[in-house]
């Protein structure tokens, strides 16, 4: 089912949003998903809203909003793969004004700017991070690993980095 996104998110988000990605309208895709902290067939809302894909990408990014705020990015010839993502728990910031500024400066940094995934494989474990190109350096915006028996992209190398050009041009 498709929403607008002010349905689900607070006013001041999406107003944020809005500037960011020069857009008039943010259609939600909200997908009714079984309750993880639930075992009894009860179902919550997850609401995210799928960012364009410029030409020349090798990732998408979505953003989520239910149940909690997270940026995932699915690599277009493999998206079913365990892939990076950057979780916003309530617990990691010490108040909701906190925790929507931080993420709406990681959705900027992904959106503005070019960016590059890069996948290490371990003995263990196999680890992605996000970097985005502020013209003359990478800037890391977060990082995280899977254990091996994940199912993530086969990579030929010990290392491998995807792409992706900017998804808003900067207004001037």
């Amino acid at each position: 089912m498709n929403a607008p996104l002010a349905n689900y998110v607070e006013d001041s988000v999406v107003t944020r949003l809005r500037s960011i990605l020069s857009a008039s309208e943010l259609i939600a895709t909200v997908d009714h998903v079984p309750s993880q902290s639930d075992d009894r067939g009860e179902f919550t809302s997850s609401v995210s809203l799928p960012l364009p894909v410029p030409s020349g990408a090798e990732y998408s990014f979505t953003l989520y909003f239910s149940p909690e705020f997270q940026i995932h990015a699915h690599l277009l010839s493999a998206p079913a793969k365990f892939f990076w993502y950057m979780p916003f728990e309530n617990a990691g910031y010490d108040s909701v004004p906190e925790l929507n500024s931080a993420f709406l400066q990681a959705v900027s940094q992904i959106t503005k700017n070019k960016t590059r995934i890069v996948q290490k494989h371990r003995f263990v474990w196999e680890s992605f991070r996000c970097d985005w190109n502020s013209g003359s350096n990478w800037n890391r915006i977060y990082g995280l690993s899977y254990l091996r028996w994940f199912q993530y992209p086969q990579i030929r190398t010990k290392e491998h980095t995807y792409y992706s050009p900017a998804i808003v041009v900067p207004r001037h």
